[in-house]
């Protein structure tokens, strides 16, 4: 999948993405950059907050 259409896929469904990343954050809590990541992504995408 594009980005793009992933970026669409995950705006068009901002509360599963969100979820979602908190779920991921949780199983990567232990992994520092790992976090880090994942906040940059969900800066990219608008999903912070």
């Amino acid at each position: 999948m594009d980005e793009a259409r992933a970026r669409a896929r995950v705006l068009s469904q901002p509360d599963k993405a969100k979820a979602a990343l908190g779920e991921a954050r949780k199983a990567l809590a232990a992994d520092a950059k790992a976090v880090g990541a994942l906040d940059a992504l969900a800066r990219e995408l608008g999903l912070e907050g």
